[in-house]
């Protein structure tokens, strides 16, 4: 296996590798088998299928209301702007495993649903820009930083971003005081532990010492 095979980070539910022309997502470690794989993104037929739902629930809503049925009714057209909002929000989202780095516009980290992701933003194969999010372990800060660098030394993050930046330090403050909660606090003895050593260091012959 290569060097450029060998660089790869740990996500949250597999492994990113950078290839010399491909960035990968596996889950278990082999990018061969997603190259050889058809890849296909599955976000405009779940676009689709929600679109439908939504002008469904519409027409049917209106219809139900029309007929007096008021609790139908709501329960139907209150699910109608969480539908807009999901096709609004996902519309330049993309699962596809294997992106041409050529393709790739920016890699930020972001978050989502408050966990530490990276937005890889590229161009599919017919020039439109579309969003692949790589969500990363919450706890692990250092793993983060890690992936920042790597993907900072293959060229794919700018490094001297202000946005990169803030990232790591925020990053490396986490880190800091993560390890300043996991270091154990020395606890001083008691009154009645210093009479105890003292007296038995009387008793040794050595002065006492209150």
């Amino acid at each position: 296996m290569s060097n450029n095979q060998e660089k790869k980070f740990i996500t949250e539910n597999g492994y990113c590798h950078l290839l010399p022309y491909h960035l990968v997502i596996s889950q278990e470690g082999n990018p061969n088998e997603m190259l050889r794989r058809k890849d296909k993104n599955t976000y405009p037929l779940i676009n689709l299928f929600i679109g439908i739902i939504t002008i469904v629930f519409t027409v049917l809503g209106i219809f139900l209301l029309s007929l007096g049925k008021t609790n139908d009714a709501s329960f139907l057209l209150l699910c109608v702007p969480f539908n807009i909002y999901f096709l609004f929000r996902f519309r330049n989202r993309s699962n596809i495993n294997v992106i041409d780095r050529s393709r790739i516009m920016n890699i930020r980290l972001g978050k989502i649903m408050l966990n530490p992701a990276f937005i890889i933003l590229f161009k599919d194969s017919k020039g439109k820009l579309k969003e692949r999010i790589l969500v990363m372990r919450s706890n692990d800060s250092d793993k983060i930083l890690k992936a920042m660098h790597l993907l900072s030394s293959e060229k794919l993050m700018l490094s001297d971003s202000q946005q990169f930046k803030v990232s790591a330090k925020k990053l490396i403050n986490e880190k800091s005081e993560l390890n300043k909660s996991e270091t154990p606090v020395q606890q001083q003895p008691d009154q009645q532990t210093k009479k105890e050593t003292n007296y038995k260091r009387t008793k040794d012959g050595y002065l006492k010492d209150f």
